[in-house]
Protein backbone atom coordinates (compact mmCIF):
# COMPACT_ATOMS: atom_id res chain seq x y z
CA UNK A 1 0.00 0.00 0.00
CA UNK A 2 1.39 3.39 -0.95
CA UNK A 3 2.11 5.78 1.87
CA UNK A 4 1.19 9.43 1.38
CA UNK A 5 4.01 11.75 2.38
CA UNK A 6 3.36 15.43 3.01
CA UNK A 7 5.95 17.75 1.49
CA UNK A 8 8.48 19.05 4.00
CA UNK A 9 8.51 22.86 4.08
CA UNK A 10 11.77 24.53 3.17
CA UNK A 11 13.74 26.49 5.74
CA UNK A 12 12.29 29.75 4.41
CA UNK A 13 8.73 28.37 4.66
CA UNK A 14 9.04 27.26 8.29
CA UNK A 15 7.79 29.87 10.74
CA UNK A 16 8.79 29.87 14.38
CA UNK A 17 6.43 32.60 15.50
CA UNK A 18 2.73 33.42 15.32
CA UNK A 19 1.67 36.82 13.96
CA UNK A 20 3.15 39.63 16.08
CA UNK A 21 -0.33 40.99 16.77
CA UNK A 22 -3.82 41.35 15.38
CA UNK A 23 -3.97 44.59 13.36
CA UNK A 24 -6.45 47.14 14.61
CA UNK A 25 -7.30 48.14 11.04
CA UNK A 26 -6.95 46.48 7.66
CA UNK A 27 -6.41 47.68 4.07
CA UNK A 28 -7.46 46.21 0.73
CA UNK A 29 -4.60 44.07 -0.56
CA UNK A 30 -3.73 42.65 2.87
CA UNK A 31 -3.46 38.84 3.08
CA UNK A 32 -4.49 36.32 5.72
CA UNK A 33 -2.82 32.91 5.36
CA UNK A 34 -2.89 29.39 6.77
CA UNK A 35 0.66 28.47 5.81
CA UNK A 36 0.33 24.72 6.48
CA UNK A 37 -0.91 22.11 6.01
CA UNK A 38 -3.53 23.54 3.63
CA UNK A 39 -1.74 26.64 2.32
CA UNK A 40 -5.10 28.46 2.15
CA UNK A 41 -5.02 32.23 1.76
CA UNK A 42 -7.48 35.11 1.67
CA UNK A 43 -7.02 38.62 0.31
CA UNK A 44 -8.96 41.69 1.38
CA UNK A 45 -10.93 43.16 -1.51
CA UNK A 46 -13.41 46.03 -1.07
CA UNK A 47 -13.53 45.50 2.67
CA UNK A 48 -14.09 41.72 2.61
CA UNK A 49 -11.72 38.74 2.62
CA UNK A 50 -12.09 36.45 -0.40
CA UNK A 51 -10.21 33.16 -0.94
CA UNK A 52 -7.14 33.45 -3.17
CA UNK A 53 -7.79 31.90 -5.64
CA UNK A 54 -11.52 32.44 -5.16
CA UNK A 55 -13.18 29.02 -4.99
CA UNK A 56 -16.62 30.32 -4.05
CA UNK A 57 -16.38 29.04 -0.48
CA UNK A 58 -17.42 32.37 1.03
CA UNK A 59 -15.83 35.48 2.44
CA UNK A 60 -14.56 36.52 5.87
CA UNK A 61 -15.17 39.84 7.60
CA UNK A 62 -12.54 42.04 9.25
CA UNK A 63 -13.85 41.01 12.67
CA UNK A 64 -13.51 37.30 11.85
CA UNK A 65 -9.96 37.68 10.58
CA UNK A 66 -8.97 39.85 13.54
CA UNK A 67 -10.38 37.30 16.03
CA UNK A 68 -8.56 34.47 14.28
CA UNK A 69 -5.26 36.36 14.41
CA UNK A 70 -5.80 37.15 18.08
CA UNK A 71 -6.30 33.44 18.72
CA UNK A 72 -3.13 32.60 16.79
CA UNK A 73 -1.13 35.00 18.97
CA UNK A 74 -2.70 33.78 22.19
CA UNK A 75 -2.33 30.05 21.38
CA UNK A 76 1.09 30.40 19.63
CA UNK A 77 0.07 29.17 16.18
CA UNK A 78 2.85 29.95 13.67
CA UNK A 79 0.82 28.45 10.80
CA UNK A 80 -1.44 31.53 10.78
CA UNK A 81 -0.07 34.64 9.16
CA UNK A 82 -0.89 38.23 8.25
CA UNK A 83 0.86 39.90 5.30
CA UNK A 84 0.36 43.67 4.87
CA UNK A 85 -0.06 44.92 1.35
CA UNK A 86 2.93 46.31 -0.48
CA UNK A 87 2.63 49.97 -1.49
CA UNK A 88 2.98 51.09 -5.06
CA UNK A 89 5.20 53.81 -6.46
CA UNK A 90 3.40 56.32 -4.21
CA UNK A 91 3.14 55.50 -0.52
CA UNK A 92 -0.48 55.23 0.71
CA UNK A 93 -2.04 57.98 2.79
CA UNK A 94 -0.64 61.44 3.24
CA UNK A 95 3.03 62.44 3.33
CA UNK A 96 4.61 63.02 6.75
CA UNK A 97 7.34 65.63 7.16
CA UNK A 98 8.76 64.37 10.43
CA UNK A 99 8.13 63.16 13.94
CA UNK A 100 6.26 66.29 15.02
CA UNK A 101 4.04 66.07 11.95
CA UNK A 102 3.26 62.40 12.62
CA UNK A 103 2.54 63.08 16.28
CA UNK A 104 -0.01 65.67 15.21
CA UNK A 105 -1.64 63.49 12.53
CA UNK A 106 -1.79 60.05 14.10
CA UNK A 107 -4.44 59.32 16.70
CA UNK A 108 -3.31 56.44 18.93
CA UNK A 109 -6.23 54.18 19.90
CA UNK A 110 -3.58 51.60 20.85
CA UNK A 111 -0.15 52.09 22.48
CA UNK A 112 1.60 49.54 20.25
CA UNK A 113 2.51 48.88 16.64
CA UNK A 114 3.84 45.77 14.89
CA UNK A 115 6.96 46.47 12.80
CA UNK A 116 7.18 44.85 9.34
CA UNK A 117 10.01 45.14 6.82
CA UNK A 118 10.45 44.27 3.17
CA UNK A 119 12.07 40.85 2.68
CA UNK A 120 13.93 41.27 -0.60
CA UNK A 121 14.14 37.54 -1.25
CA UNK A 122 10.40 36.89 -1.03
CA UNK A 123 9.28 40.36 -2.10
CA UNK A 124 6.83 40.47 0.83
CA UNK A 125 6.44 42.39 4.05
CA UNK A 126 7.38 40.20 7.01
CA UNK A 127 7.55 40.83 10.77
CA UNK A 128 11.00 42.02 11.86
CA UNK A 129 11.24 39.06 14.24
CA UNK A 130 10.63 36.60 11.39
CA UNK A 131 13.31 38.21 9.22
CA UNK A 132 15.84 37.96 12.04
CA UNK A 133 14.90 34.28 12.53
CA UNK A 134 15.92 33.51 8.94
CA UNK A 135 19.51 34.28 9.97
CA UNK A 136 19.59 33.54 13.70
CA UNK A 137 16.61 31.74 15.25
CA UNK A 138 17.91 32.12 18.80
CA UNK A 139 18.46 35.86 18.46
CA UNK A 140 14.93 36.30 17.08
CA UNK A 141 13.43 35.38 20.45
CA UNK A 142 14.98 38.54 21.87
CA UNK A 143 12.92 40.71 19.51
CA UNK A 144 9.57 41.83 20.89
CA UNK A 145 6.69 41.22 18.46
CA UNK A 146 5.39 44.78 18.91
CA UNK A 147 6.87 48.11 19.93
CA UNK A 148 5.55 51.16 21.69
CA UNK A 149 4.61 54.42 20.05
CA UNK A 150 7.79 56.00 21.42
CA UNK A 151 9.88 53.12 20.06
CA UNK A 152 8.38 53.65 16.61
CA UNK A 153 9.17 57.38 16.78
CA UNK A 154 12.77 56.54 17.77
CA UNK A 155 13.13 54.33 14.68
CA UNK A 156 11.59 57.01 12.50
CA UNK A 157 13.96 59.62 13.96
CA UNK A 158 17.01 57.43 13.29
CA UNK A 159 15.93 56.91 9.68
CA UNK A 160 15.43 60.65 9.26
CA UNK A 161 18.91 61.35 10.59
CA UNK A 162 20.87 58.53 8.96
CA UNK A 163 19.23 57.94 5.56
CA UNK A 164 19.30 60.05 2.44
CA UNK A 165 15.91 61.54 1.44
CA UNK A 166 13.62 59.05 3.22
CA UNK A 167 9.88 59.06 2.50
CA UNK A 168 7.21 58.82 5.20
CA UNK A 169 3.45 58.53 4.89
CA UNK A 170 0.57 57.92 7.27
CA UNK A 171 -2.41 55.86 6.10
CA UNK A 172 -5.11 56.57 8.66
CA UNK A 173 -7.71 54.22 7.17
CA UNK A 174 -5.26 51.28 7.21
CA UNK A 175 -3.75 52.23 10.57
CA UNK A 176 -0.13 52.19 9.48
CA UNK A 177 2.99 54.28 8.93
CA UNK A 178 5.15 53.69 5.85
CA UNK A 179 8.85 54.53 5.69
CA UNK A 180 10.89 54.02 2.51
CA UNK A 181 14.45 54.93 1.57
CA UNK A 182 17.36 53.86 -0.60
CA UNK A 183 20.61 52.53 0.78
CA UNK A 184 23.83 51.32 -0.86
CA UNK A 185 23.74 47.60 -1.62
CA UNK A 186 26.04 45.18 0.18
CA UNK A 187 29.70 45.15 -0.77
CA UNK A 188 29.28 41.81 -2.55
CA UNK A 189 26.58 43.22 -4.82
CA UNK A 190 28.79 44.74 -7.51
CA UNK A 191 27.30 47.16 -10.04
CA UNK A 192 28.01 45.98 -13.54
CA UNK A 193 27.87 42.32 -12.51
CA UNK A 194 24.10 42.04 -12.61
CA UNK A 195 23.58 43.45 -9.11
CA UNK A 196 21.82 46.71 -8.23
CA UNK A 197 23.98 49.42 -6.68
CA UNK A 198 21.20 50.50 -4.30
CA UNK A 199 18.43 48.66 -2.45
CA UNK A 200 14.98 49.94 -1.54
CA UNK A 201 14.22 49.56 2.17
CA UNK A 202 10.62 49.61 3.38
CA UNK A 203 9.37 49.66 6.98
CA UNK A 204 5.66 49.44 7.81
CA UNK A 205 4.37 49.97 11.34
CA UNK A 206 0.91 48.41 11.74
CA UNK A 207 -1.33 49.65 14.53
CA UNK A 208 -1.91 46.70 16.87
CA UNK A 209 -5.08 45.61 18.62
CA UNK A 210 -5.03 46.64 22.30
CA UNK A 211 -5.62 43.05 23.43
CA UNK A 212 -2.22 42.03 22.05
CA UNK A 213 -0.23 44.44 24.20
CA UNK A 214 1.63 42.60 26.95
Amino acid sequence: MAVAVLPVPSIRQIRLFPPPSAPLRFADGDRYEWRWPSGDAWQRVEGMWRPDPDDGSGWFTDVEVQESLKGAVRKWRPAYGFVPRLPGAQLPGRPVDGIDDLDRLWGYPSPSVAPYVLDHQSGRLVPVRDLVAQHDADAAYDFAPTMTRDGMLDVMGAIQEDQERPEFSYDESGGRLYTRYQRPEDVGARPGAGFPSRATCLHVFVLSAPSEVE
